[in-house]
């Protein structure tokens, strides 16, 4: 029951009422168990659950800390099958070894033609490859715009979030390689993406909803939207995915610094609103994070000025907990992450935020447990007094512990709903820059 840890707490309590748990390691354990019994059915349905956990589920929902050496080992149980082929693809795919992914997803297409749905797993696979290699100079958007019209065309899925993304692909190639005939089509698409908008179980999915916004907002911006393409690498946490490769990071991140140049000015001017700026900061810190640089970015916008992508503050405030989780601030970790989950509700995304704010939750835990010598036990509640009596204990005497307290201590009396936001804004940008030179 290790997928079932990853549900937000309350979802958690209503499910352990009906009878479910959600041991996070004895359901590990049970699974690689069973992936010791070769001669029983038990071994290659548990090979397949712990694969599709530690390259999907992991990646979509969680914090994007799949287990790598065990896909592998994994893969041993499925080497005559498809399944081999997408997974070997999957694998090479998170090492950034992204012309290795192609192959092996291609290959997978080919090698059966009986399940298309298959089909559309590895085209949407590849649709993210081409999406990541990019240039100084240009990038494969051509091939991402084929893949997401087939998946638009032949799966039923998410209609209105394919043909979102096949437009942004289209609004990105007429941006970079000015193509400007490609406008009407992009027109067209965008407006019949509201049309296409499928309910289940009475909800609509979350992408979808999102496509949706997005494509309203383009009218509403005159035609015109930022970096389309990008911000869904985002929403799919594909930075997760590929955080291990500078390779691919370097590229995206020259991509976000010209659009930078072009809206720096916007927090300066009280009559626009941030949405771009907030949007460029918050895939700036990722960028930033996952280089191995723990820049916060996302505090450069002020909330009430957001006219469209109410996403941003929570995310932000989520991203900026994750990246003192990952230099062990476990105390602003935690701040932060609490911020995230508590002070806002009906945004975009918003499930998102709580299924990765739980798993972020679960490791503070653990870490905490660990430091403290308790037994780490996955079900319990994220917080208990010896969790936060060592919490508020935890030294930072780190160099970038230290300038991550140096810069807290400037924004320490600013909280997400107050009106002095901007008068921080100059401050703050000398702060980042101080902050990178002593990198």
């Amino acid at each position: 029951m290790h997928m079932i840890s990853h549900m937000p707490s309350k979802v958690l309590k209503l499910l352990e009422f009906v009878g479910f748990s959600g041991d996070r390691a004895q359901g590990f354990a049970e699974l690689e168990q069973s992936t010791q019994m070769t001669d029983g059915l038990r071994c290659p349905l548990a090979a397949l659950i712990m694969l599709v956990y530690q390259t999907y589920i992991e990646h979509i929902f969680g914090l994007g800390e799949g287990d790598l050496d065990c896909v592998e080992n994994l893969l041993d149980y499925c080497l005559k099958s498809a399944f081999f082929l997408l997974f070997l693809g999957r694998l090479e795919q998170l090492r950034g070894n992204i012309d290795e992914a192609v192959k092996n997803f291609k290959k997978c297409i080919e090698i059966q033609d009986e399940w298309k749905q298959f089909h559309n797993i590895c085209y949407w696979e590849l649709l993210w490859c081409h999406s990541v290699v990019l240039t100084s100079v240009r990038c494969d958007w051509h091939n991402s715009a084929k893949y997401a019209d087939i998946l638009r065309r032949q799966c039923k899925w998410s209609p209105g979030t394919y043909t979102y993304q096949y437009a942004t692909f289209l609004y990105m190639i007429m941006i970079e390689e000015k193509q400007y005939q490609l406008n009407d089509q992009i027109e067209d698409l965008l407006r019949t993406v509201p049309k296409l908008k499928i309910r289940y179980a009475g909800k609509t999915v979350p992408a979808e909803k999102f496509a949706i916004t997005q494509s309203e907002k383009y009218f509403a911006q005159n035609n015109t939207l930022l970096l389309p393409a990008l911000e869904f690498l985002y929403i799919w946490n594909i930075f997760a995915a590929i955080g291990n490769s500078p390779k691919l990071l370097t590229p995206i991140l020259e991509r976000i610094d010209k659009a930078l140049d072009e809206h720096k000015d916007d927090k300066d001017f009280e009559d626009r609103n941030l949405d771009n700026y907030g949007l460029i900061m918050l895939l700036r810190g990722m960028c930033f994070r996952f280089l191995g640089y723990p820049l916060q970015a996302q505090q450069c916008f002020k909330e009430k000025r957001i006219k469209f992508d109410t996403f941003l503050s929570p995310h932000s405030a989520m991203e900026l907990g994750l990246t003192y989780l990952s230099i062990d601030d476990l105390c602003e970790a935690r701040v932060w992450l609490n911020r995230a989950r508590n002070d806002y509700t009906g945004y975009l995304l918003e499930t998102i935020v709580h299924f990765r704010v739980h798993c972020a939750m679960r490791v503070i835990k653990s870490k905490v447990q660990i430091n403290t010598n308790l037994p780490v036990v996955d079900n319990s509640p994220v917080t208990t007094p010896e969790v936060d009596n060592e919490l508020n204990a935890t030294p930072l005497n780190s160099r970038i512990s230290s300038i991550f307290m140096e810069w807290s201590k400037k924004i320490s009396n600013v909280t997400l709903n107050t009106s002095t936001l901007p008068n921080k804004n100059t401050e703050y940008t000398q702060f980042l820059d101080g902050y990178q030179m002593k990198l």
